[in-house]
């Protein structure tokens, strides 16, 4: 949000409540007309004044979504621990995962690994498979293997 965006909405106010001013201090003087006018003006104002912190609070509204999501990324950030070849999330020595590393490096998204048992993962997102140090080849035909390509 910007000075420019507060200050005209300032205006617009101080400007509505000139108009007031006018319009009650001399509602003897002014003719039939003029009060209109004036009337005219003042609601003018106002519907101007409405309009510019509207546009303000969208922005302020917008602003604080996007320090949560900082705030989130930050958090999520501390807790997230790359533990070759994947990542692990730990909060109060607790481990969760493990999650996949190309998608959190790529897009910081935290895609949980899917057991392919004897220590092969596979991401069902970027399909992604992954060889832990608990890996074993186990006698199979190749051929039928969704083994052969890794990352």
């Amino acid at each position: 949000m910007d000075l420019v965006t507060i200050s005209t909405a300032l205006s617009s106010l101080k400007s509505a409540y000139d108009l007031s001013k006018v319009i009650s201090e001399s509602a003897d003087s002014l003719e039939q007309a003029e009060i209109k006018l004036k009337l005219a003006e003042l609601m003018g104002a106002l519907a101007d004044t409405k309009s510019q912190i509207s546009d303000i609070k969208l922005e302020l509204i917008t602003k604080n979504e996007k320090i949560q999501e900082l705030e989130n990324q930050i958090r999520i950030q501390n807790q997230v621990k790359f533990e070759q070849p994947y990542y692990w999330k730990i909060t109060n020595d607790n481990r969760d995962g493990p999650y996949c590393q190309k998608c959190y490096d790529d897009i910081k998204k935290l895609i949980r690994l899917q057991d392919e048992k004897h220590g092969s993962w596979r991401c069902l997102v970027c399909s992604s498979y992954f060889r832990d140090k608990n890996y074993k080849e186990e006698s199979f035909d190749d051929s039928d293997s969704p083994y052969n390509s890794y990352v």
